[in-house]
């Protein structure tokens, strides 16, 4: 399992997360709670210098996520499994040093779905 080095969460309830965590370089890579339903997911490697990675809920709609944004690169975007969102965070299924490379680090901000809305409807997983 990956480590969660830090978390900064200004109010998840509303579903807003930053986290920073230590890659695993393994495909059962780390899970990130997040307390909500990611819709939007941005990860950087800030240990060296890699690309921005974007997924986002619409533009993949099922796990694992295969559409992914680089926001600063000429190929803006490309496919590959890189992650799952589920009901309350994400989970990591790529050894790619863009998420997942051992031993780096990573910050990850995300925003989505509240686990329980304010309608007391539960957030589904995907």
């Amino acid at each position: 399992m990956g480590t969660i080095d830090s978390v900064f969460q200004a109010n998840t309830t509303s579903g807003f997360s930053i986290v920073t965590y230590t890659g695993t370089g393994s495909a059962d890579g780390p899970f990130i709670y997040t307390g909500f339903r990611p819709s939007f997911v941005i990860i950087k490697r800030y240990n060296s210098t890699k690309d921005w990675f974007v997924w986002d809920a619409a533009t993949s709609p099922r796990n694992p996520t295969d559409a992914y944004g680089r926001p600063n690169a000429d190929t803006a975007w490309g496919s590959y499994s890189w992650l799952d969102l589920i009901s309350n965070g994400i989970k990591i299924r790529n050894t790619s040093d863009g998420a997942s490379g051992s031993g780096d680090q990573y910050v990850y901000w995300a925003c989505g779905q509240s686990l329980v809305g304010t309608n007391n409807v539960v957030a589904n997983a995907r």
